[in-house]
């Protein structure tokens, strides 16, 4: 069967080079023609994708493939931010279902593009949108000396080079940043949306968040939304109402006890820290605290 190379170009673009361009040595000729050159896999067809502008860089390339591919295409693709996941996905996705629609063995290059492309090319490969191969060129600054296989074969489940362990962690931050926008908060006013992008920017990280907003506005529901788009979505989600608890218990119920550690302490408790852990706490009416625990709460978030 026929075999394909699919990949972006390696070229640039006119005018300022992109953050995640390198400086190449003169005798470097980029990881599209090193794949070519290097690998023993031989390429009927190519196909290069190329931002508008970058595309007299991407014919550049072409005319070198043509000396090994008979057939290369170079194709625009209408993107003016290459680095834009939702623009990535809405060009990329319509292509891979054209090309699996083909009789051709696929191969994708993620060695060119932007880090954001290489995550969309795992994205439809993982999820069988697009039946091709991932292949890797080992950069230059990895191998400071020739590398007797500079080409390798993409599997997410090996620990690669930097660049695959950055792959897995986008893949993971897309997932989480899904389930946040699938959550169930339904809102379309134009504040509700520019919360909840920023809900998906936040739910990733492991950062403190407060939410601040009157009783029934749905403090819980964000909290909600976004526990279940973090990686902590399969922990425990805990929440619980400061203002309802009484001070005499608030540190116990907060940290627990072991038992005996006061008069009636009879078992050991489980505080909601301990209940909560590896997942998220949501204490809600913070601020009925009295300054005494909440002085053991930041001791406890600093640390």
């Amino acid at each position: 069967m026929p075999r394909m190379l699919l990949t972006w170009s390696d070229r640039g673009v006119e005018g300022p080079a992109p953050a995640h361009h390198a400086k190449r040595a003169p005798t470097d000729r980029g990881p599209v023609m090193r794949l070519v050159e290097e690998s023993a896999q031989h390429y009927d067809r190519a196909l290069v994708l190329t931002v508008p502008q970058g595309q007299a860089g991407a014919e550049r390339l072409a005319s070198e493939l043509r000396e090994r591919v008979a057939d290369v295409e170079v194709r625009p693709v209408s993107i003016d931010d290459p680095s834009d996941y939702r623009k990535l996905f809405t060009e990329l996705g319509p292509l891979a279902a054209e090309l699996a629609q083909r009789e051709i063995d696929i191969d994708v290059l993620v060695s060119a593009g932007t880090p954001q492309a290489q995550t969309i090319w795992v994205v439809l490969t993982q999820s069988s949108m697009l039946p091709a191969r991932l292949l890797q060129v080992i950069p230059p600054a990895f191998v400071p000396v020739p590398h007797p296989k500079a080409v390798r074969e993409v599997r997410l489940d090996i620990e690669g080079f930097p660049q695959i362990r950055s792959l897995r962690a986008e893949v993971s931050r897309l997932r989480a940043e899904l389930r946040s926008r699938t959550s169930r908060i339904v809102a379309e006013s134009a504040p509700m949306r520019v919360l909840l992008d920023r809900l998906a920017r936040v739910a990733p990280s492991d950062l403190p968040v407060v939410i601040l907003g009157e009783t029934g506005s749905g403090k819980e529901l964000l909290a909600r939304a976004l526990h279940d788009g973090s990686p902590r979505a399969s922990r425990p989600f805990v929440a619980e109402n400061c203002g309802a608890l009484s001070e005499s218990v608030l540190a116990s119920e907060l940290f627990g006890h072991e038992a005996g550690a006061f008069t009636g302490a009879s078992a050991r408790h489980r505080g909601l820290f301990e209940q909560a852990h590896g997942g998220t706490l949501f204490l809600d009416e913070v601020g009925e605290l009295p300054p005494g625990v909440q002085a053991m709460l930041l001791r406890v978030l600093q640390e």
